[in-house]
């Protein structure tokens, strides 16, 4: 026998009863003739009448406020959809208590959906009895077209979150021509970058992992073209030890600092460091009037250094002497550590974070951690942390999971825009203008 929610038999019982009031109201009208048992059946045809319409408005009332239909009829009719199967997987799978009647009682839910209802966020009321298995459990089986993305426990341990998202939105955009991407990378916030539709997020630091074929090159071309495309000049530097796209793309645009030797790249980071730390002794003089502002509270153009395939980099350097090796990871320090407050980023690319072939200092402080593809459990956790597990999911190419300041103890699922035009010919276009 199937299990009624609290809402479910609410609303069963109250329209039993208004049945029972159209079918008095039914009778009563083919009974009432004259006499005194007419007259009673008259009476009772004028109340049920009203009876039944008291009932009905009590009923489509409540079914419109309890569902936010006042938000709009799809708003709302999406939210009775999930919320009624939510709460009958969650009853079904024993997640109730009874009250002191022996009646089931539900834990409270909360269920918010962008304006778009893309996506949104479900809370569920917290307890002794059912705190660790609610962390633990994966909502997605019972929200219909929306999945997890991740969930946690909320500050006051009284409820617990899950984001949640349209699944069917996740997948990449797809650009056909470079004007159709620069105008989806118009903003008015020239120190933002978008990772997907879902995702902006502010200019930091950032590692992108990812093996061959999972769009990694690709993602970065657009994160490249984005930062070409705002108001703001954004200052490139380019490091590809094996001298290949990114090379390539730095040729094409003309980019002063281009380096692919391993003396060039030193020489090009030396150069980037003496930058910032110019800046800082400028900075210094104007935050003392404003402590907590940065390179943006002045309007100050960024310094991007772009370090594709960083492991065979690190793989020279090894080899280098002591006092060489100590000043390149100097400069990376500093970059990492300084480098958000004066406008200097470092964005590195490889295909592996293990601790042998990127610093763990270097890796930790990178704000923004972007896993593309299906990677090595080792690489998950190199990257996110020791007890995060892999995903129950296959990501396509331009798929991942990424992490930054703000998300919280887990990262999300991100999906960069398929670029279906000649980047190449972007490329020189952009040098042109």
């Amino acid at each position: 026998m199937k299990n009624i929610t609290p809402r479910e038999r609410f609303y069963g019982g109250s329209i039993a009863i208004l049945v029972c009031m159209v079918a008095l109201y039914i009778v009563s009208g083919i009974y009432g003739e004259e006499g005194l048992v007419g007259a009673l059946f008259s009476h009772l045809h004028t109340v049920s009448l009203v009876g039944a319409i008291i009932i009905f408005v009590i009923i489509t009332g409540t079914f419109a406020v309890q569902n936010k239909f006042y938000k709009g009829f799809r708003y709302g009719r999406i939210y009775a959809t999930v919320m009624s199967k939510l709460e009958q997987q969650l009853l079904d799978a024993g997640y109730y208590q009874h009250d002191k009647a022996g009646r089931i009682r539900l834990p409270k839910i909360t269920l918010t959906l962008s304006q778009d209802l893309t996506s949104g966020c479900i809370r569920i009321e917290n307890c002794i009895k059912l705190d660790r298995s609610l962390e633990d459990l994966d909502l997605s089986a019972g929200i219909g077209k929306y999945v997890v993305e991740r969930s946690y426990g909320a500050a006051d341990r009284n409820q617990v979150v899950y984001e949640i998202y349209d699944f069917r939105t996740a997948n990449s955009q797809i650009f056909n021509s470079f004007r159709e991407y620069a105008e989806y990378c118009k903003s008015d916030e020239p120190y933002r970058l978008k990772i997907d539709a879902r995702t902006e997020l502010a200019l930091q630091g950032m590692l992108i992992v990812g093996q061959t074929g999972t769009g990694k090159t690709y993602s970065l071309y657009g994160l490249i073209l984005q930062m070409l495309l705002k108001p703001v000049t954004y200052n490139l530097y380019f490091a590809d030890p094996k001298g290949s796209s990114l090379y390539a793309l730095g040729q094409i645009l003309g980019i002063k600092t281009n380096a692919v030797s391993v003396d060039d790249i030193i020489v090009a980071l030396r150069a980037f460091h003496q930058k910032m730390m110019e800046r800082r002794h400028k900075l210094q003089r104007y935050l003392a009037d404003q402590i907590d502002a940065d390179y943006r509270t002045f309007q100050m153009e960024p310094f991007v250094f772009v370090f594709d395939e960083f492991a065979s980099f690190m793989g020279v350097v090894k080899t280098l002497d002591k006092g060489t090796r100590d000043q390149i990871n100097v400069y990376l320090r500093d970059i990492v550590l300084l480098g958000r407050q004066l406008g200097f980023f470092l964005v590195v690319c490889m295909q592996k974070s293990d601790a042998e072939l990127i610093p763990t200092a270097l890796r930790d402080n990178l704000p923004i951690k972007i896993v593309l593809g299906m990677a090595e459990p080792t690489t998950y956790q190199t990257t996110y942390g020791a007890g995060f597990d892999p995903p129950k999911r296959i990501f396509d190419i331009g798929e991942g999971l990424i992490h930054a300041p703000g998300f919280g103890s887990k990262p999300k699922i991100c999906a960069f825009p398929t670029l279906r035009f000649d980047i190449a010919q972007a490329a020189k276009k952009l040098r042109k203008e």
